[in-house]
């Protein structure tokens, strides 16, 4: 009942603004938000190609192909991300845990180190860089990542579980 008054507002606002990727972005993220998915896409696509360097419509399109099951093009859209804001730690952590859902963990483990490198407290990715490196047949590396996230959140009993599995397992 209020899709079709919120979709002519947004189509609107882009018509009047034609050259302007956020009114693209905009209205692919209410359609995205309206089960539209292959729509948003494509919106999202229109506004990168008014400006290639938008990274905030690589962020909406990477969210978009995830959402569409099409991790390869999500990790087309991160690696483009990166390109545009290689200093950005959260860049790396996505394109880690994209890899990891391919169960790539040697390329996850080494975006998630990238991760670290810029953000020596980003528990997150020690997480899942700890994850990776168990995957990996790592486990004193994993063991180190874990410590330092219980370092950072301490009583994290999740983390405590996850070492006290690896220490017992290997």
């Amino acid at each position: 009942e209020s899709y079709e008054p919120g979709k002519e507002a947004f189509t609107r606002a882009k018509d009047l603004d034609m050259k302007n990727q956020s009114r693209y972005a905009e209205l692919a993220q209410f359609e995205a938000q309206n089960g539209n998915i292959s729509e948003a896409i494509t919106l999202a696509q229109q506004a990168m190609s008014l400006k290639s360097n938008y990274s905030d419509g690589l962020f909406l399109l990477s969210q978009l192909h995830v959402a569409n099951n099409d991790v390869a093009s999500a990790i087309a859209s991160t690696g483009a991300m990166i390109t545009i804001e290689p200093q950005n730690p959260l860049r790396y952590y996505q394109l880690g845990v994209l890899e990891m859902s391919r169960q790539n963990y040697s390329v996850a483990a080494q975006a998630l180190e990238q991760a670290i490198a810029r953000d020596q407290n980003y528990a997150n990715a020690r997480y899942f860089l700890a994850i990776s490196y168990s995957e990996l047949n790592r486990p004193d590396d994993a063991r180190a990542q874990l410590e330092r996230v219980l370092e950072l959140n301490p009583g994290n009993a999740d983390v405590t579980a996850l070492l006290s599995q690896l220490n017992e397992t290997g």
